[in-house]
């Protein structure tokens, strides 16, 4: 008999669990195959799609937990569900899109349970990986009982060069202030990398160092209204859209981002409470 590791019920085998959303691989030509590379110990090998394990948890959980935030994880992070892009002058090395309708908890939640995953899991690209057994269990209780995951969040990015067209197993990432007048702790976090998309992940109850907060104009989004948006998952940006920006590399993006909006003699680190405004160039 095995144990799920997540609902600690014993069964005689455990559901092939997808370590990572197997929807993220989706658009690789259907006979290649995977080069997994770990980023901590230079180790891989060749997957015929996407990385599972057989050892962690149960069916019920694997379909009645795990799938349901995959596929809502593939729909925002993928597939931009609910995005429009915000136009930017030519010469700013970024791009901005603002989704809206986005479920933020369930995003945290997606997050949360793979990094979970990779925690628990021992396959030979993940061994080394650990949150430690304190957010283990942590993440373990909320996604059992559908907990809010407060101490999750994230800025998301979409890398345009076709060198991020890989993908790269998770990254310990220590996160420090971009802005010191702000914060001025370095928070806990990883990075994420699928193909063409970068997620810093925070796991930690202090705030995102890298969060952004903008209130961005009609004459630049082409509504009615000024529209609050921001990177953050956290419950202070419950009333801002979901913001995730683009850059063609990742190298040094956030450093670019915020030389070029500086350059406008826009601030945007700002407090939930004095979003900054992004009038049209």
């Amino acid at each position: 008999m095995k144990r799920c590791l997540l609902c600690g019920q014993e069964a005689e085998r455990l559901a092939r669990a997808h370590v990572f959303a197997l929807g993220f691989f989706s658009e690789l030509p259907k006979k290649a195959r995977v080069d997994s590379v770990s980023l901590t110990e230079g180790t891989g090998r060749k997957l015929q799609s996407a990385l599972y394990d057989t050892d962690i948890i149960c069916d019920e959980c694997e379909h009645g937990i795990m799938e349901p935030l995959d596929e809502y994880g593939i729909q925002v992070v993928r597939d931009r569900k609910g995005a429009f892009r915000v136009p930017l002058p030519a010469e700013l090395p970024m791009g901005m899109f603002v989704f809206e309708g986005v479920d933020k908890r369930k995003i945290r939640a997606f997050l949360a349970s793979v990094i979970w995953r990779c925690s628990v899991s021992k396959q030979l690209e993940v061994k080394g990986i650990s949150i430690g057994h304190v957010y283990e269990d942590r993440i373990r209780q909320d996604l059992l009982a559908s907990g809010e995951f407060t101490y999750v969040d994230m800025v998301l990015f979409f890398l345009t060069h076709p060198m991020h067209g890989a993908f790269f197993f998770p990254a310990r990432k220590r996160l420090r202030p971009l802005d010191t007048n702000r914060d001025h702790q370095i928070i806990n976090g990883w990075i994420l990398q699928f193909p063409n998309i970068s997620i810093t992940v925070s796991l930690d109850k202090r705030p995102h160092p890298h969060r952004m907060f903008l209130s961005l104009e009609p004459d630049l989004t082409g509504r009615v209204q000024s529209i609050l948006a921001s990177s953050s998952l956290k419950l202070d940006a419950a009333e801002y859209n979901l913001l995730a920006l683009e850059s063609e590399m990742q190298k040094n993006h956030y450093q670019h981002i915020v030389e070029a909006i500086q350059r406008r003699g826009i601030k945007p680190y700002n407090k939930p409470t004095q979003a900054t405004r992004y009038p049209r160039p």
